[in-house]
């Protein structure tokens, strides 16, 4: 069908052209809003400018066509194949793209506002420059992607498949991007502020400096992640992945870190003031200049405790305890056993890696028993708040 053709019946009246053969037509600056092109072969044309507002595209083929600035706003591009295709500028805002296939389009300075991105593959493609405000791209596939810095805040990117795509210095602040696929991403720099990263896979990804403080990474995979100097204070991390990644530097200040895997993460001069560690594993990690360095020197505040002397000098404490861990379920503590912290914190949080013990027997009556008694060293003992931890005990006897 030609240009003429095409445009003649329009004219006339007629809004239904679905199917038809308009592969490598010029169609620059042509008015067909509300007409039905599902199904059309467009491969190849000249769309440049034209007003295809509200038009019916779902399942055509535009691969490799030219729609530079053209009005496709609200219009109806379900499944439609748009791969090579020159959208630069085009107005698509509030248009369905559910599952349009983008791959490698040019996409730059174009109006995707509102519209309705799920499961669409905009792998490879150009959205530098791009908005994306309210637009929804659950389950994209957004690989090698060129995204845009400026207009991701509190986009919908639900399982979207964003690994390898560049995104440093993005904002993503508020983002959704639950069970997204970030591997090898690049984040450095990037805001990630209050962002939902629940169960998101980013093993290998940079977020250097990144700033992810109130974030949710809950059950998010971050192995061998780079979180150097990254601002995680108050993130939510309980369950985590972060088996040798790299958070040197990073604030961790007041993080739930309960259950995280940290095993052989690089953990050197990070701010873990305020961190929620309960059965956290550290197996393995570098925790130097931070408030977990096992070269740090507890304040030695057992003052109220009661002390007798050593026969080789010094002075024991005697403490008192639950005999069964609170915090490692089923662990016991022995009578006649040396126990030593796998942990120790000197931070001057309340609850924090040592092993807890408290002066007196009344201090244990908010707990369910066996108790027992127990020997440390003063100078072994931190006191934080109303808490007393030490780093190595002996199990005197029960209660």
């Amino acid at each position: 069908m030609t240009r003429e053709e095409l445009l003649y019946m329009y004219a006339a009246g007629k809004m239904d052209f679905s199917g038809a053969d308009l592969s490598g037509t010029d169609l620059r600056w042509a008015d067909l809003r509300w007409a039905d092109l599902s199904g059309t072969d467009l491969t190849g044309a000249d769309l440049t400018g034209a007003n295809l507002r509200w038009v019916h595209m779902s399942r055509s083929d535009l691969s490799g066509a030219i729609m530079t600035g053209a009005k496709l706003a609200e219009a109806d591009f379900t499944g439609t194949n748009m791969c090579m295709a020159d959208l630069s500028g085009a107005d698509l805002s509030k248009s369905d793209l559910r599952k349009a296939n983008f791959t490698g389009a040019k996409l730059t300075g174009a109006d995707f506002t509102g519209a309705d991105l799920r499961g669409a593959d905009l792998s490879r493609s150009d959205l530098s420059k791009s908005a994306l405000r309210g637009a929804s791209l659950a389950w994209a596939d957004l690989r090698g992607a060129n995204l845009p810095r400026d207009h991701l805040s509190s986009a919908n990117m639900t399982g979207a498949n964003l690994s390898w795509a560049d995104l440093s210095g993005a904002d993503l602040s508020k983002s959704d991007l639950r069970r997204a696929k970030l591997t090898g991403a690049k984040l450095s720099g990037a805001n990630l502020f209050g962002a939902n990263l629940f169960g998101a896979k980013l093993s290998g990804a940079n977020l250097s400096g990144a700033n992810l403080s109130s974030a949710n990474m809950c059950m998010a995979d971050l192995s061998g992640a780079d979180l150097t100097g990254a601002n995680l204070a108050n993130a939510d991390l309980a369950g985590a992945d972060l088996l040798k990644a790299y958070l040197s530097g990073a604030d961790m200040s007041e993080a739930d870190l309960s259950r995280a895997d940290l095993s052989g993460a690089n953990l050197s001069g990070a701010d873990l003031s305020g961190a929620n560690l309960p059965n956290a594993d550290m197996t393995g990690a570098d925790l130097r200049g931070s408030c977990l360095d096992p070269r740090n020197v507890p304040n030695g505040d057992a003052a109220d405790f009661a002390h007798f002397p050593c026969r080789n000098g010094g002075r024991w404490a005697v403490g008192y305890r639950t005999q069964e861990s609170l915090y490692l379920g089923g662990s016991m503590y022995v009578i006649g056993e040396l126990r030593e912290a796998h942990v120790f914190s000197t931070s001057g949080t309340r609850c924090h890696p040592g092993i807890y013990v408290v002066p007196s027997i009344q201090c244990l009556l908010d707990y369910h028993g066996p108790f027992v008694k127990v020997l440390f060293r003063p100078e072994e003992c931190h006191r934080a708040g109303d808490k007393w931890r030490v780093r190595w005990l002996i199990v005197w006897g029960g209660i």
